[in-house]
């Protein structure tokens, strides 16, 4: 605790630190994908409103709408319901084993989706057993985020000694990657200068794909090159 505290890349450097960094990027790969799929998802119904006559209805007021975007940015919002019961199931740590698993081709996400409020246990059926997986070799790291892969691993290792309750701080600290940040925030500042710039509702769903989903999830795609 006291080498991870100190050093952000301590846990990579531990047995099995490689390995277990290689586990969680095929997973961000699968991650990236399924954000980037969804952005195009958006973006054709974009060009497809363009031919609707409510896409084409003139935005009023798009300033108003860039600042409830701000503020909205900023807004601390409940977890949902679903959300909270899937990542506080015992059995979480099948369920991400098996999303990064060689036999699974699905995002994490795909796995919570199973998920009701309702009938988690349920869902948690459905899921088959975990399955070692070979290490995958051959995802290089982009230079410039060398500091958020070895968050990554030291992230994973709070989990796996179960001291992310006990040691919220250095988790909190462990989060901060100013990589990750500053894209996130560029991303935003592109979606309000596109929505400012807006003059239909099909510019508006244009925006959101572009930037809310696409750049967001290149943010994240971007750890590896």
């Amino acid at each position: 605790m006291t080498g991870m505290r100190n050093d952000v890349g301590y846990a990579r450097t531990l047995p099995g630190g490689e390995d277990a960094l290689q586990m969680a990027l095929a997973v961000n790969q699968k991650d990236a994908g399924r954000i980037s799929s969804a952005a195009a998802f958006v973006k054709d119904q974009a060009y497809k409103l363009q031919d609707v006559s409510w896409g084409k209805q003139r935005l009023r007021n798009p300033d108003a709408t860039v600042n409830s975007l701000k503020v909205s940015s900023t807004s601390v919002r409940p977890i949902a319901d679903a959300a909270q019961k899937f990542f506080s199931t015992p059995d979480l740590d099948l369920v991400l084993a098996s999303a990064r698993s060689t036999a699974h081709k699905e995002s994490v996400w795909d796995k919570i989706s199973m998920f009701t409020a309702s009938a988690p246990a349920a869902a948690l059926g459905t899921i088959q057993p975990a399955v070692t997986a070979t290490p995958q070799t051959g995802l290089r790291i982009d230079p410039r985020r060398e500091g958020t892969a070895n968050r990554i691993v030291t992230l994973a290792a709070f989990q796996v000694l179960e001291a992310a309750k006990t040691n919220e701080t250095d988790v909190k600290a462990a989060m901060k990657d100013r990589a990750t940040h500053d894209c996130i925030d560029w991303s935003q500042v592109q979606l309000r200068a596109c929505v400012s710039a807006a003059y239909t509702r099909a510019d508006l769903s244009f925006c959101l794909a572009e930037h809310a989903i696409g750049d967001q999830g290149a943010c994240f795609a971007g750890v590896t090159k």
